[in-house]
């Protein structure tokens, strides 16, 4: 159906199936279902513009593929929301850490690698991703204890970052002159905030690349938890998204037609005369 109402055909000269789905968009529409949906939003504006342009079974057929790929969108929201309950229950059981478990055992190890990097005295700092956020363990210092949520570091409240050992820096230098990322076998993972100038945290980390987008990942997937529908669209119906089609027969419409192609008449000669 052309977009504007002068060049709309009589809609008694469609074919059949034309005329049979205006008849359904006319029965949607003059049945003035209540409905919570607000018009408009801004996502399905736009398209309910577009099909009020469109023939009826085509209008018919946009509206009913637009909800289909809305409620598309809402189940692959909803297994996002899934698989990131399941990586909060996983981490409740299984944190993940800058290096070793708990225990002695990942003592010894935080403590190996602390002396290969260089960087002995801080050994006993240890970070960890569980199902709260990330916790910053630092004994030595003033604050031994925070705890860091996704939304601190998507508003670079606070930067995580990675230093490899200061040993490394002229090779790894030199080989950035030829690849853009080069993979660090071990290295410090650097906890600092922008505001205060501040290094929060430092720990040794095995291929510490990997393990700050693992620990990124798992602090993301917590992030939407806090907001879980944010990604959700709400469906309109039908009717909804043909609120804007033109259904009425306007009988009167041939006479405008008229009236518009004629000329105007122009008018009479000024008549008036001055004395004097």
């Amino acid at each position: 159906m052309p977009g504007s109402e002068l060049d709309m055909p009589n809609p008694t000269q469609l074919p059949a199936n034309e005329q049979r789905a205006l008849a359904k968009i006319r029965d949607l529409l003059e049945a003035r279902t209540d409905t919570n949906w607000a018009m408009p939003d801004e996502y399905a504006f736009k398209k309910a513009h577009d099909i009020a342009q469109l023939p009826p079974i085509d209008a018919l057929r946009a509206a009913k593929q637009y909800i289909e790929e809305l409620r598309k969108q809402n189940g692959d929201a909803q297994s996002k929301i899934d698989g990131a309950q399941k990586r909060k229950q996983e981490l409740a059981e299984r944190p993940i850490t800058n290096a070793g478990p708990r225990g002695f055992k990942g003592f010894l190890q935080r403590w190996g690698l602390s002396l290969l990097n260089a960087t002995p005295f801080n050994n006993f700092n240890w970070l960890e991703v569980n199902q709260d956020g990330l916790q910053i363990y630092t004994p030595l210092a003033t604050v031994s204890q925070r705890t860091i949520t996704y939304r601190q570091i998507e508003s670079n409240t606070v930067l995580l970052s990675v230093d490899p050992p200061a040993y490394l820096d002229r090779i790894l230098g030199f080989m950035r002159q030829f690849r853009r990322s080069v993979a660090v076998p071990w290295g410090e993972l650097v906890v600092y905030e922008p505001g205060s100038g501040r290094t929060v945290a430092r720990a040794i980390a095995l291929w510490p690349y990997d393990k700050l987008k693992e620990m990124t990942d798992a602090l993301k997937l917590l992030h939407l938890l806090n907001q879980p529908y944010q990604g959700y669209k709400r469906l309109p119906r039908l009717r909804d998204l043909l609120i804007y089609y033109d259904i009425h027969d306007d009988e009167s419409l041939a006479e405008l037609n008229e009236l518009l192609a004629t000329e105007e008449t122009p008018p009479p000669p000024n008549q008036d005369t001055i004395v004097g």
